[in-house]
Order: structure tokens, then C-alpha cells, then sequence
């Protein structure tokens, strides 16, 4: 899916990422299991500076490997998932979701995701659809376009390798001088 103006404004406004640990970003099948590409989306979403909300039907204990990481807000959820909503600025809200539970709080927030599996409804209401699955990289993936979208990608891979001990990650990651030519990706275009 190419970004509008519109929707890389969206994506711009985010500061807060709403998903559904059971559905969106763990496998439903495997409780407790989440890939590891969603446990690091997760680490470089609070390294960015953005609040993460998990909500769960299910079990606390069940998202122990993603409560591990500092700053990650796990909520069990009733049957309204918009409570959640209640001390936010849905414009700043980026929800993640799959499933037709999702679609009372969706629609409320400033950006609304869906995976690439996610319920046929969310895929032709969100503003954004995943290449990625449930449960298999959709979090790291929302999360990478959005430091895409706001020109930052570099800056919080830097600082996620610094936090674990690593100042010079190798030659893929540009240098600062490098970053500043970066740029913002262009509208209509994906890296």
C-alpha cells in the first residue's frame, strides 16, 4: 500500500500504539509465544519514546516476554476495548488490530491498522494494511513505517544498539552525516 499525504500525516501524529497482544501481535494458537520480530518492533517502539498498549482477554502471565521490556503497558481488556481510549488523544493513536473485537475502538483512533490477515472489514476501513500477519512481524513492521514516516528509523536503530552495549552496529546503518541525506521517504514510494 502506497502512503498519501493524508495518511503519512497520520502517521506523523502517532505517539501512542494500541494493539491486540492475543490477536495482532501474539498467535492465539501459541499463547504466551510471540515472534521475535515483534518482541524487538516492541524495544525500538519504547525506544523511540511512543507509549505501548497491549490489551489481552487472556491471561497477564501469557504476556510475560513482552511485560519484560521496560515500558510496555499490558491491559486486559474487557468487552469494550475503547476504554482504553478514555485518557488519550485518539489523533495520537495508532491501533493495531485483527479482528472484528478491534472495530468499536478502531475507528476512534487517529490511525487505524490492520494485518495483512486481519478481518476482511478492517482491511477496507483501516487507513493502513500490513504486509506482515498476525502474530509474525506486524508490530515491527507498523512500528518501522512509522519512524519512516517521521524520518527516524536511524536515529532509534542507533539508540536500540547503544542500549545494548553496541556504538558501532557495521556499515549498514548510515553514518550521522550519511542519515542527515536519508530524508523522509517519498510520498507514494516504500523503502
Amino acid at each position: 500500500m502506497r502512503e498519501t499525504l493524508a495518511l503519512t500525516q497520520k502517521m506523523q501524529a502517532v505517539t501512542v500504539l494500541v494493539a491486540d497482544l492475543d490477536g495482532a501481535v501474539g498467535d492465539g494458537r501459541r499463547r504466551g509465544r510471540f515472534d521475535r520480530a515483534d518482541l524487538i518492533g516492541a524495544e525500538l517502539a519504547i525506544t523511540a519514546g511512543w507509549r505501548l498498549i497491549l490489551l489481552t482477554d487472556g491471561e497477564a502471565k501469557a504476556a510475560e516476554p513482552l511485560a519484560a521490556i521496560a515500558g510496555v503497558e499490558i491491559v486486559t481488556s474487557g468487552a469494550d476495548r475503547a476504554e482504553v481510549l478514555a485518557d488519550l488523544d485518539p489523533a495520537t493513536v495508532a491501533w493495531l488490530g485483527s479482528d472484528l473485537p478491534d472495530v468499536p475502538a478502531m475507528w476512534r483512533c487517529g490511525l487505524t491498522v490492520a494485518t495483512r490477515d486481519g478481518a476482511l472489514l478492517l482491511r477496507r476501513k483501516a487507513d493502513l494494511v500490513l504486509d506482515s500477519p498476525a502474530g509474525r512481524g506486524a508490530l515491527r513492521e507498523l512500528v518501522e513505517r512509522l519512524l519512516a514516516s517521521v524520518d527516524r528509523e536511524v536515529e532509534v536503530v542507533r539508540a536500540w544498539f547503544a542500549a545494548r552495549g553496541i556504538e558501532d552496529p557495521g556499515p549498514w546503518l548510515p553514518s550521522d552525516d550519511e542519515a542527515e541525506h536519508v530524508g523522509a521517504p517519498k510520498i507514494g514510494f516504500r523503502r
